[in-house]
């Protein structure tokens, strides 16, 4: 397993080659949300307010790529730039004992925690810690696909057939369930911080670039499969998770909400127009029609730049400012809410919404995303921007630096992946990446302490450390 190495020139470039993996791994997948909508949508692009349509043109589209240019190349040089002396974060190796041990908990106590975090609302003090812990099983994919490389061909038969029973709950657990449930993003999520894991640990490029398009296609067809399931299953709305004191039989649940009307899926299928829909894509025939709608729907769910051209185009000139108003809960956000039970709610995309009119007026319950970008945008214009974007890179940095490193130690890359899996977050405001990513941090920490400290279950025959 590697380790940290020297400050030699050979060590200085693994440095530097495993800070730009770890880059490209936390902001790549937030770009595609702002850049790839400029190769699929037609100009002017449409923008969906809670009364109306409105239009943005060319000149807003434009300044709002330089904006998503700006402060992506800020937060990206930031994490970049050339440090001085080498890795300070230690190689977190784990002993072969250690390991298997953290393999079967991750794998079966994570996967337990995972679904019964996606069906259950635990209480404030405790959503927290189960939100983090549910992350689990995508660590325990990657520790089964490094046991599975140490294990002796031929040789322990019978804990190679249990890594691959416990990686099957995992990918159940974390994939599985969500997409059962309507609900991608966690998968998404999950699969970009599991291809960082392997390639952090050294896998072969084909081993990754194998995982990668597997998984990524499940991900792509499970994003119209969604429409299907939340239209037949959940009566057209998101699954609606039930309190701890209603699973317990403790409180009664609350009143179902109404169906939403609208066409079926197949209706909506039928009469679908690519061009209506301001798609540069011909209108298809037969089977291609499905795959078309279902680009489509994809495409709409990942669309950031609408929103943001519309928000540079009214802002400041009609919108003004909101200065720090979504910033404030930062104060608070990095503290578990186990230990401020009193802690203020998160209301960034209330505010957003109502604020440029994507949510009625009436609306309390609904919220809009608001990413880092667009947020940095609605709070200064162009200081708001760059401060939003340099905070992000030094944040990451700080992070690498000191806790994950080039080191593709167990321990080290259990962290990067818990990180990872709140800094791919392309939707959500600065005060939930901060805290996400400091709550990853603590967790997986204390867990990595726990791990080296107290792994003690038999090693498999045939193992190799």
């Amino acid at each position: 397993m590697a380790r940290s190495g020297g400050a030699g020139p050979g060590a200085t470039r693994r440095v530097g080659a495993q800070r730009l993996i770890f880059a490209l791994y936390a902001l790549g997948p937030v770009t595609l949300f702002f850049f790839l909508p400029l190769v699929f949508y037609r100009i002017p692009l449409v923008v969906y307010l809670s009364d109306r349509e409105a239009y943005v043109g060319a000149y807003s589209v434009a300044y709002a790529t330089a904006v998503c240019v700006a402060w992506f190349s800020v937060a990206f040089g930031i994490l970049l730039w050339p440090a001085r002396s080498g890795a300070a974060a230690p190689a977190r190796e784990w002993s072969p004992r250690a390991l298997w041990s953290a393999f079967v908990w991750l794998s079966a106590g994570g996967s337990a925690v995972s679904v019964l975090h996606a069906v259950v609302v635990m209480p404030p003090g405790l959503e927290d810690i189960v939100h983090q812990l549910a992350f689990a099983p995508v660590i325990g994919c990657v520790l089964g696909m490094l046991l599975l490389r140490r294990l002796r061909l031929g040789e322990g038969r019978r804990h190679r057939a249990a890594v691959w029973a416990l990686l099957l709950l995992d990918l159940g657990a974390w994939l599985g369930v969500p997409v059962i449930l309507a609900r991608v993003a966690p998968a998404a999520f999950g699969v970009v911080a599991l291809l960082y894991g392997l390639t952090a640990m050294r896998a072969s490029a084909r081993s990754v670039l194998a995982v990668g398009a597997a998984l990524v296609t499940v991900v792509l067809i499970a994003l119209p499969v969604k429409e299907v399931v939340r239209a037949e299953a959940y009566r057209g709305r998101p699954y609606q998770r039930i309190p701890l004191a209603v699973a317990l039989g403790l409180r009664r649940a609350p009143k179902a909400e109404a169906p939403r009307g609208g066409a079926s899926v197949g209706e909506r299928v039928r009469v679908f127009d690519p061009e209506a829909s301001g798609l540069r894509l011909p209108r298809a025939t037969g089977a291609l029609r499905v795959v078309e709608f279902g680009m489509a729907r994809v495409l709409n769910r990942i669309d950031r730049l609408s929103d943001l051209a519309y928000v540079v185009q009214t802002t400041p000139r009609v919108v003004p400012y909101a200065g720090t108003a979504t910033y404030r809960p930062l104060v608070g956000a990095l503290v578990p809410r186990l230990l401020w039970p009193g802690k203020p709610r998160e209301e960034a995309g209330q505010f957003y919404g109502h604020r440029y009119r994507f949510l009625d007026p009436r609306d309390t319950e609904h919220s809009v995303n608001l990413p880092m970008v667009t947020e940095g945008w609605v709070s200064g214009g162009w200081a708001g921007v760059l401060l939003s974007a340099a905070f992000v890179g030094l944040v990451l940095r700080l992070v690498w630096r000191y806790w994950i490193g080039a080191s593709g130690a167990p321990g080290n890359v259990m962290i990067g992946m818990a990180v990872l899996g709140t800094a791919v977050d392309a939707e959500s405001n600065l005060s939930l990446i901060a805290a996400g990513v400091v709550h990853a941090l603590v967790v997986y920490w204390a867990l990595d302490v726990v791990i080296r400290s107290r792994g003690a279950m038999a090693c498999p025959a045939g193992y190799q450390a």
